[in-house]
C-alpha cells in the first residue's frame, strides 16, 4: 500500500497493489451537524472484481464502525 493523499482528519488517499490488481482508495471524513460526520469511502479498479473487493471492504467498514463505537 502507498499512502498518495493525506490531509489530517479529512483525507487519506492509497494505492494498494495486490498480486497483480491495483486498487486506487479514498477516504474522506467531512463534518455533518453538530454531532456528526460524514464518512466517503471509494475504491476504483480497473482489473479487480467487485466480487473480491465486497468482503475487504466490508470488513474494513466493520473496523471503522467498531473504532469509532468502542475506541481504540
Amino acid at each position: 500500500m502507498e499512502i498518495v493523499e493525506y490531509e489530517p482528519d479529512r483525507t487519506l488517499g492509497a494505492l494498494i497493489h495486490d498480486g497483480p490488481m491495483q486498487l486506487c482508495s479514498s477516504l474522506t471524513i467531512e463534518p455533518a451537524g453538530d454531532q456528526a460526520s460524514r464518512l466517503t469511502i471509494t475504491v476504483e479498479s480497473d482489473d479487480a472484481p467487485v466480487s473480491m473487493m465486497e468482503e475487504p471492504i466490508r470488513g474494513s467498514l466493520r473496523r471503522i464502525r467498531d473504532l469509532l463505537e468502542h475506541g481504540a
